[in-house]
């Protein structure tokens, strides 16, 4: 279930710094626009599994297109007390059995 909840942060990050790559400069507000005054602009965006990382880590490696490239390793460190897809607390939670 944690690799689940990794996967699914993974996805939804590489699909919110993808939209930062393929937006204009001029058409960028708030966070998006400080965080490229302040790392530069994104070039590419890809999961682990598609820069073929020899890892069982979720993450995403992100190029600025100054050259510089960043691995960002995604863990879950700690499990919140209710389900997303039911809202029971985890204990009472069917799930992961229906999986």
């Amino acid at each position: 279930m944690m690799n689940d909840r990794e996967e699914k942060f993974q996805d939804a990050l590489f699909e919110l710094l993808n939209d930062l790559r393929l937006t204009s400069r001029e058409n960028l507000d708030g966070g998006a626009d400080c965080f490229v005054d302040m790392v530069g602009e994104v070039a590419s965006v890809r999961t682990y599994p598609d820069a073929h990382l020899l890892t069982m880590d979720k993450g995403i490696v992100l190029r600025l297109k100054n050259g510089d490239e960043f691995q960002l390793t995604i863990r879950l460190s700690e499990r919140g007390k209710y389900c997303d897809d039911c809202g029971n607390p985890y204990d009472e939670c069917s799930c992961e059995e229906d999986e």
